[in-house]
C-alpha cells in the first residue's frame, strides 16, 4: 500500500499495472470494509505479506527470505 501511495515502485512492487486501475488509491483503503482493513492490520504487525500462495512463495525467493506462516510451537534446530 505505502508504494501504491507513494506512486512509486519500491523494489518488491511495481505500482503501474495496479495504478493503471485505480487511481486514487487513499480513497479506496478509507472506503474499504472493515474485515478487510483487519486482515491488512494483522499482516502489518506480522510482517508477512498478504497474497495468495505462488505471491509469497515468489516473494520469498526474491528477498531470500521465508515469509510464509510456519506452525505455530517450537520448531527443531537444524545440526
Amino acid at each position: 500500500a505505502k508504494a501504491h501511495l507513494a506512486g512509486k515502485d519500491d523494489g518488491v512492487v511495481t505500482v503501474k499495472p495496479m495504478l493503471d486501475r485505480v487511481h486514487h488509491w487513499m480513497e479506496l483503503l478509507e472506503s474499504g470494509e472493515q474485515k478487510m482493513f483487519d486482515t491488512l492490520r494483522q499482516h502489518e504487525r506480522t510482517g508477512r505479506p498478504l497474497g495468495q500462495e505462488q505471491f509469497v512463495n515468489d516473494l520469498s525467493k526474491l528477498t531470500g527470505r521465508v515469509l510464509a506462516k510456519k506452525k505455530p510451537g517450537p520448531h527443531k534446530q537444524g545440526n
